[in-house]
């Protein structure tokens, strides 16, 4: 299952690991669907916690890989509960804030509307279109 993939969950590990200790880290875990990214998530959290993990990221190999960093080894095996709002970390919004950055002018306004907009209205209107 996760053949090929033995450099990333080597350096999966050590991040959790130092993560645990307090440190701070990153990795990008990239492929095409169904290649194993979330199978990678999976040896280091509870299927619950891996479930959730991927609920809210929406499958986005880079949140994946940063969202556990901020989690303590309770929250990350199942045994302490996750707290109801998970929270970015840096390494996502640095990341997000530099590809904003070179998005247009028009295209950073409609962005922060579509974040502005918890109805899902504007992107089911975009759909449609």
């Amino acid at each position: 299952m996760l053949h090929g993939r033995e450099p990333e969950l080597v350096r999966l590990v050590v991040l959790v690991e130092d993560a645990r200790d307090g440190a701070a880290g990153s990795v990008l875990v990239r492929g095409e669907p169904g290649v194993g990214k979330s199978a990678l998530l999976a040896v280091v959290v509870s299927d619950r916690v891996r479930d959730r993990l991927i609920e809210e990221t929406g499958g986005n190999p880079l949140a994946l890989v940063e969202l556990p960093t901020g989690l303590s080894s309770a929250h990350l095996d199942g045994t302490e509960p996750l707290p109801p709002q998970l929270m970015l970390t840096t390494g996502v919004e640095r990341v997000f804030l530099d590809r904003s950055r070179c998005l247009t002018g028009p295209a950073q306004t409609f962005m922060l509307v579509a974040a502005a907009d918890d109805t899902g209205r504007l992107v089911a209107a975009l759909a449609r279109r």
